[in-house]
């Protein structure tokens, strides 16, 4: 059911992005989204968020009330960060604190369930605020596809507030100080080359993203979410086996 909720959360949270992104979504990449395609009408669209939110809501109430509580204050920051009046998505980092603090109530939410006390009393504050500061400077890179459509709603993103250029050296430096990061936070130096090598990977990555067919904006997550997920392993290998 936990599952079934946070995809709910986010499916919702997905639908109040894209009914307010839908005229940056007309000149962008992003013109096969319903909304854009005609698919489907607005109105109905609304109709499926108001499903999807209260699904999430009551599948994590019949779980645990605290999970329902974290997942109403997840959908909470969706609002804020796509709605107006606030609509915080227009602020660079702002938008992206946002972000990471909605990943770390996902987090909690799972970590409550499996918790003895339902609390999150047990978790490490430094691998919290090493997930804050990695999801924070990770998450621009998703922006970079969408530069033209946030120029002319003024959604100023990394890339639109500092050029193209300027914005993926910027991404990829906070991605590159993220992975030296865990070495520190988790006070494992034997990371410290394998983090080494990771942040450079996507330090060139990024850096080459755009031009390149192969690591289009469109697909530069993917390829950055890949050297992550190697990354773990190894973390986890060398931390916790």
């Amino acid at each position: 059911l936990l599952g079934d909720a946070v995809c709910y959360a986010w499916l919702t949270s997905t639908v109040i992005n894209d009914i307010y992104d839908v005229h940056s979504d007309k000149v962008t990449s992003n013109k096969k989204r319903p909304l854009i395609t005609g698919v489907i009408k607005k109105q109905e669209f609304i109709i499926i968020g108001w499903i999807l939110f209260l699904a999430s809501i009551i599948f994590s109430a019949i779980i645990n009330f605290k999970i329902a509580l974290l997942l109403l204050v997840y959908q909470a920051i969706a609002w804020i960060y796509s709605a107006w009046p606030l609509r915080l998505k227009r602020f660079a980092f702002v938008s992206t604190f946002l972000s990471s603090v909605a990943m770390i109530l996902i987090l909690f939410s799972g970590y409550v369930l499996i918790a003895p006390d339902q609390s999150i009393k047990g978790l490490p504050s430094p691998i919290i605020v090493l997930l804050v500061i990695i999801y924070t400077f990770s998450f621009p890179i998703k922006d970079f596809k969408d530069i033209e459509g946030d120029k002319k709603e003024g959604v100023y993103t990394v890339p639109v507030l500092f050029g193209e250029q300027w914005g993926k050296l910027i991404v990829s430096s906070g991605i590159f100080i993220s992975f030296l990061s865990s070495v520190i936070f988790l006070n494992e130096f034997r990371l410290f080359w394998w983090a080494l090598l990771a942040g450079s990977a996507s330090f060139w990555i990024i850096l080459s993203s755009g031009h390149n067919k192969k690591i289009s904006y469109r697909r530069l997550p993917w390829w950055i979410l890949g050297i992550v997920f190697i990354y773990e392993l190894i973390l986890v290998k060398i931390v916790f086996l």
